[in-house]
């Protein structure tokens, strides 16, 4: 007969036993019933002290999308798969707006290094190099020489190059984005009635029986760059339908700029849930500019809460 001490021990064994045998395993998540999607991750890969890239004249709204902002006639980099990078200028001394700054380096024996009389790159500041695309293929010195670390958002650009056109790289970047932006209106159109289809039945998913208030919108986004591992520039276009049911409301605080005028009315801010469908379409093409690759990805629905003002 076994005592029952000594089922015990048993017991306990076996659950030191169970326990030893998943120890190494990973703990399962539960499953996650809510599919909402994040906004985009801005990262920043590292960046050689003379780097191909493309200058882009209106990064704003890409920026956006990933929750950054800036002025609104800043240039921007892009290289590879990083987000779009703010870029400096060398300005004449004395120039009212230049500043001295330190911006991360990737050599040279430190950290960071400052740079004196610089400022944010503008529109203006492409015209004045006689770069008048809005997209522009460049070779550009990447702060002296000296590089910029991974995680840097920002860098002094140097001895631009336009490459546009050169034997080295025949295609014309700006004509090479219109052509797909043609293209990509020719797909959208192809899909009015799945992507109308979706976002119906998104509306009922999400709402029930409730209508949605509207207004129903749609943007575009546009990502160009260039990737250095097969020389090939990538222009990838969204194309967003949105819809909503909304409220308005002030919120009970006010701030600088917020005070009621005598007689005026105080706009109030939109609340309340948001859905919609997404269309996106990435090309690659060839520094000749060819075609290479053409990629249609899946359409992708898009849920968001709007919190009312406080």
């Amino acid at each position: 007969m076994i005592s029952s001490r000594h089922t015990l021990c048993l017991a306990a064994f076996a659950l030191f036993l169970t326990l030893a045998a998943t120890a190494g395993e990973p703990m399962q998540e539960p499953p996650q019933t809510k599919q909402e999607p994040a906004a985009p991750v801005p990262h920043f890969d590292a960046l050689p002290g003379v780097a191909v890239g493309v200058l882009v004249a209106h990064p704003q709204a890409a920026m956006k999308a990933e929750g950054r902002t800036g002025p609104a006639d800043a240039v921007g980099f892009a290289r590879g798969t990083s987000s779009y990078r703010w870029v400096y200028l060398r300005r004449p001394d004395g120039s009212k707006d230049a500043d001295t700054i330190a911006l991360p380096v990737a050599s040279g024996g430190s950290k960071e290094k400052e740079f004196a009389n610089v400022a944010l790159a503008t529109s203006a500041d492409l015209r004045r190099l006689r770069i008048a695309a809005p997209y522009a293929l460049v070779r550009v010195k990447v702060n002296e020489g000296l590089g910029s670390p991974a995680g840097a958002d920002s860098f002094l650009a140097s001895d631009i190059q336009e490459l546009d056109g050169t034997p080295e790289y025949p295609l014309k970047t700006a004509a090479v984005v219109k052509r797909c932006q043609g293209e990509f209106a020719k797909f959208v159109a192809e899909q009015k009635e799945p992507a109308e289809a979706a976002l119906q039945a998104l509306a009922v998913k999400v709402l029930g029986e409730r209508k949605p208030t509207g207004p129903r919108e749609t943007a575009q986004r546009v990502l160009v760059t260039w990737l250095p591992e097969n020389e090939r520039l990538r222009v990838e276009l969204h194309r967003q339908i949105t819809d909503g049911l909304f409220r308005t409301g002030r919120g009970t605080t006010r701030g600088p700029g917020q005070v009621p005028i005598k007689g005026v009315p105080t706009p109030g801010s939109r609340y309340g849930t948001l859905f919609g469908v997404e269309l996106a379409v990435v090309y690659e093409i060839s520094k000749t500019g060819d075609v290479e690759h053409t990629e249609r990805m899946p359409l992708r629905t898009i849920v968001k809460e709007i919190p009312p003002p406080r």
